[in-house]
């Protein structure tokens, strides 16, 4: 599923909770008045059901956040390191580390490659190489098609599908 549908969905499913758990309340407070006790029941079983998915949906928004801020933050940089990114989203490195992890195994940054502690844009990446004198060379990927810039004599990985092509 895309990062961002399950982000929506996530919060999709809070706004549903919490507004199970009003309609549970409005309606046992309903029934209390009318003494209805149909109407109790419901209310109830409404302000439980809508707390429970509340309960088991937040925790999922608390860490999604995370990582979208993670995601954001990488995004906006043609590279960022671990530390650079801790420091912006006010964390440990070792959890912007593992951020980073989810980011890549989500696919939340195409088009970004991973250099030990380093994120990079791959164009930034192969620049950087070059300025080495290692030679750059145009690379198609024959798993998912995709064009970039890579360095000769040493495998390189697909900065969208993650396969590494030896040039």
């Amino acid at each position: 599923m895309d990062f961002e549908k399950l982000f929506a969905r996530i919060k999709a499913f809070l706004y549903v909770s919490l507004g199970a758990i009003g309609l549970g309340v409005l309606l046992l407070i309903i029934g209390i008045i009318a003494k209805n006790v149909v109407l109790d029941i419901v209310g109830v079983l409404l302000a439980i059901g809508g707390g429970a998915l509340f309960i088991y949906e937040y925790p999922d928004k608390a860490k999604y956040t995370k990582i979208k801020k993670a995601r954001d933050v990488i995004l906006s940089k043609k590279s960022v390191s671990e530390y650079e990114l801790a420091n912006a989203l006010g964390i440990k490195e070792r959890d912007a580390r593992g951020l980073i992890d989810v980011c890549f195994r989500k696919g939340c940054v195409p088009g970004y490659i991973r250099k030990g502690q380093t994120i990079y844009h791959h164009e930034e990446y192969a620049l950087e190489e070059e300025k080495t004198g290692k030679t750059v060379v145009a690379v198609d990927c024959p798993n998912c098609g995709a064009n970039f810039k890579g360095v000769q004599g040493v495998p390189n990985e697909c900065p969208y599908c993650r396969s590494f092509i030896n040039m």
